[in-house]
């Protein structure tokens, strides 16, 4: 080791360099180059003299021997057949143009240059059945959304803005004139119908004494200072702070609103009254007469409700049955999944349960302290569950029979959260609605307008109508434009929380219930033609767009 060392330090002209070490590189390829080329030259002339030697039937003795020479592999030969494989034009494949995942299937292939003819042709017609299948799905949709009636359904929501469009011009007039607006207050305060022919000769029976009759109606309370109307989400009321309200005036009233609301009550219970609205903040009721809607007992509408209230429900044993809710794999064929005393029957098992698991925990020397414990977990468990349905349509609850209406009456008379503590509305109590007068009522005109509009060229004139706007005022305002005018549309503004009560189901009901109902409800303040649709129940409608022509409704839920 050291004589090699020694000898690398004393002789460094041995040392390789990098030129001389790429030098040696360098001729051992072009010596390669030159064998390989050799190689197949060599290769070729065997062949040559071997086809000549098989023409003149001369062979030779003399054997080649570059003739025997090992034929040289080609390196790219497996490189070359995955390119091959790569780049192959694709195998036509099966298109059926039924079949939904053809499309898919053609749009995630590779397009290539030599895809055929026909399979761009069967491309195309797949492609044009799946975009007629989407169209026709939409227009399915459209179809069921929009409905071609000869009369206006019957809508229980409840609306505070509509507006009209027509290329005509509107029948009615903005500025009323005195024996005009005089009529009309008349008319609707004792409930007369202007277009009778046992009408007064004094009264003018024009169209905007008719419009005035129509919007006009009774709530309580009436605060100018203040919309109490709608209660959710309004503009105006979301933009003006909270009044203080003096707890003595707080006290006058909430004491002014009971007697009201018991005048109402005692008017529907007496068939004097069709229906009334109760507008809360977070909810709305609606009340009913006997024979109203197709039920022949009077019934309450609530919506949307919360599991603490109906919890409030079942404590006071007030029976009601969820109409919307979806019943589920353990409800058996009552109504919505609804026991007949109110209580849902999963709650009723869960309590069987529950029972007969304190039980058997006692048994096994389980302590009644630790069980409590064990209960109260799980019912806050449950509790974060339950919410599931709250506050949505599907939590809408109807009271039938007269006991039940008047124990939720009570139970609403003392509802401290009915009333709100904070917001705009701090302090005030619901707002009540009605067709007929009652105790306190005020009666409230709606607000009308009108103006010329302009669009894509052609000239329109609407209508706007701000307010509480009832069922019944919708329907009679569409009535006065059929006899005037060719074509029209409408829009409507929909209070949301009320948009569950055109969605209840048919009752089950006897044919003489409509007959009794008529009778019963001669004085209840609708006309003769208006009471009877408001006796059957007819087919669920929110009418958020409606549009007439051709003598034709087409409705847009």
């Amino acid at each position: 080791m050291e004589k090699i060392e020694k000898d690398m330090m004393t002789s460094p002209t041995s040392w390789t360099r990098p030129a001389d070490v790429m030098k040696l590189h360098r001729q051992k390829q072009q010596r390669k180059r030159a064998c390989q080329s050799r190689l197949f030259d060599t290769r070729k002339g065997a062949l040559d003299i071997n086809d000549g030697s098989k023409s003149s039937n001369d062979s030779s003795d003399v054997p080649d021997e570059r003739s025997n020479a090992p034929s040289a592999s080609n390196p790219f030969r497996q490189l070359s057949k995955r390119f091959k494989e790569a780049y192959a034009p694709a195998p036509p494949f099966d298109l059926d143009s039924s079949c939904d995942t053809t499309l898919f299937q053609l749009l995630n292939k590779t397009s290539t240059k030599n895809s055929t003819s026909s399979n761009a042709e069967a491309l195309s017609e797949s492609f044009a059945n799946f975009l007629d299948r989407i169209a026709g799905s939409q227009n399915l949709a459209a179809e069921k959304s929009r409905r071609r009636i000869s009369a206006l359904p019957l809508d229980w929501s409840l609306k505070y803005k509509i507006r009209f469009f027509s290329k005509k011009q509107l029948p009615w007039s903005q500025n009323l004139k005195m024996l005009d607006e005089a009529s009309g207050t008349t008319a609707f305060a004792r409930c007369v119908d202007l277009k009778s022919s046992e009408t007064s000769p004094a009264m003018s029976t024009g169209i905007n004494a008719q419009l005035h009759q129509t919007c006009l109606a009774w709530q309580h309370p009436n605060l100018p200072w203040v919309s109490l109307f709608p209660r959710t989400s309004h503009e105006k009321n979301r933009a003006k702070k909270s009044v203080p309200v003096d707890p003595v005036m707080k006290d006058a009233l909430h004491n002014a609103w009971r007697e009201s609301f018991r005048s109402l009550l005692q008017l529907v219970r007496s068939h004097q009254c069709p229906f009334f609205y109760l507008c809360a903040n977070k909810f709305t009721c609606l009340f009913r007469a006997a024979g109203i809607g197709g039920i022949e007992e009077i019934h309450a509408v609530i919506s949307p409700t919360t599991t603490g209230f109906r919890k409030l429900l079942q404590n006071d044993e007030i029976s009601y049955s969820m109409p919307l809710r979806k019943e589920s794999s353990s409800a058996n064929n009552s109504p919505g999944g609804q026991s007949s005393d109110g209580h849902d029957e999963d709650e009723v098992e869960e309590e069987v349960d529950d029972e007969g698991a304190d039980e058997w925990l006692q048994s096994i020397g389980v302590g009644l302290e630790d069980i409590k414990k064990l209960n109260s977990a799980q019912n806050k468990v449950k509790s974060s569950k339950k919410p599931e349905m709250d506050l949505r349509p599907a939590s809408t609850i109807v009271v039938q029979t007269d006991a039940e209406v008047m124990a939720l009456f009570n139970l609403l008379l003392n509802y401290r959260s009915i009333t709100t503590t904070i917001g705009a509305l701090a302090g005030i109590p619901p707002t009540l609605l009605a067709p007929v007068a009652f105790h306190g009522a005020t009666l409230t005109p709606l607000t009308v307008g009108q103006k010329t509009v302009n669009l894509k060229g052609e000239q329109f004139y609407s209508a706007e109508i701000v307010g509480p706007v009832l069922p019944h005022t919708l329907r009679e305002l569409c009535r006065q434009l059929e006899a005037n005018q060719t074509q029209f549309s409408m829009t409507c503004s929909i209070v949301e929380q009320s948009k569950s009560f055109s969605m209840l189901p048919a009752p089950e009901k006897t044919p003489s219930t409509s007959a009794f109902a008529l009778e019963n409800l001669r004085d209840c303040g609708l006309t003769s033609h208006e009471l009877n649709s408001f006796c059957q129940h007819g087919e669920p409608a929110i009418l958020s767009g409606v549009k007439f022509e051709n003598s034709q409704y087409v409705c847009h839920d």
